[in-house]
């Protein structure tokens, strides 16, 4: 495809550009970018050879950038179900980020969405919280990334299971390097667009989530998403279009009936988007929010961008440096964090 040999060309410039320019950690993480770019754009010819080697390419490269970060990334594997594991990256704080602070260090777990994988967590959240003295927990899960990638395994609705074996992880992993100084009493849960279906999924069942930020997500991916059907198809496994509706009707936080936000314990900012390609922030974000009932009015948050550079576009594209400093100043609230 002439868009993948374009890219093909940048990636391959930079790639250069990293090793003849004293590898910069900067160089590598955009080639990873423009991998991963070139690959996503492959995504409605399921098979197509092209998609695992571009993927680990996007992975290399990665790698090799966030290993000249100011601060340890650690490259984790977290064991899930029948042999299943996540790849995974925990970010440790940059230095001075603690402002001096010696207390366990609060831990953020990130979900990813329909299409993502783990490396552009970075730019989504990572980058900004691991400035801010947060701990970082990204990975790969069920239909994304390696996992859907060269383990082949579908998404699932019933996020929380997959929340619960990266909390257990996690706190075990800590318990084992009491070094790391992590706080396992400050877990928070970060998703965008279908990863904040996913936070807050996952907070339904998981009683060690103490605040969640939902980031443009959906109420209902059934009632939003009937378009995405080539990536979907490979991403849930179906073998038609219709398949793939009716996969999307089980993305739902009341599913049959059952409220399922009302298992909710903890503090949760929703985000909507005024300019989302999907439906308009009245059908998710603010009906998740609304669902929240059990919940005191100063538990609970919502903001919905307007335009351009104020977060109006899904996922909060092209507005990142304001969506960190929304995302972060609610969340220290929630941790108990007071900068200086």
């Amino acid at each position: 495809m002439a868009f993948e040999k374009a890219f093909e060309s940048v990636k391959v410039l930079l790639a250069r550009e990293g090793a003849a320019y004293n590898r910069t950690m900067t160089t590598f993480i955009r080639a990873s970018n423009y991998y991963r770019l070139s690959e996503f754009m492959l995504h409605h010819l399921r098979g197509d050879k092209r998609l695992l080697p571009t993927i680990e390419k996007a992975t290399a490269s990665f790698k090799k950038g966030i290993a000249l970060l100011d601060s340890p990334v650690h490259v984790l594997s977290i064991p899930f179900q029948h042999g299943v594991s996540f790849p995974a990256y925990l970010y440790m704080p940059s230095p001075g980020s603690r402002q001096g602070s010696t207390d366990p260090i609060p831990i953020i777990i990130i979900n990813g969405g329909l299409n993502s994988i783990q490396e552009e967590l970075y730019y989504y959240v990572a980058a900004g919280a691991r400035t801010r003295g947060y701990a970082v927990l990204t990975f790969d899960g069920p239909g994304q990334g390696l996992v859907l990638r060269k383990q082949n395994i579908p998404l699932r609705p019933d996020w929380d299971v997959v929340t619960n074996s990266a909390i257990d992880f996690i706190t075990s992993h800590a318990a084992r390097n009491p070094s790391l100084n992590l706080d396992k009493s400050r877990i928070s849960a970060i998703g965008a667009s279908l990863g904040g279906y996913f936070a807050l999924r996952g907070a339904t069942g998981d009683l060690r989530v103490k605040a969640v930020i939902s980031v443009d997500g959906f109420f209902d991916l059934g009632a939003a998403t009937r378009w995405e059907f080539g990536h979907s198809m490979w991403a849930f496994g179906a073998p038609s279009p219709a398949k793939v509706l009716r996969e999307f009707a089980k993305y739902i936080l009341a599913p049959e009936g059952k409220d399922l936000l009302a298992k909710v314990r903890c503090p949760v900012m929703v985000t909507g988007a005024r300019e989302t390609l999907y439906d308009p922030p009245e059908v998710g974000p603010m009906r998740m929010y609304n669902a929240l009932t059990q919940l005191k009015e100063s538990e609970k948050n919502i903001w919905i961008g307007t335009t351009v550079s104020d977060g109006g576009l899904q996922a909060k594209v092209a507005a990142l440096a304001v969506s960190h400093f929304r995302m972060f100043t609610w969340l220290d609230d929630q941790m108990g964090i007071v900068r200086k």
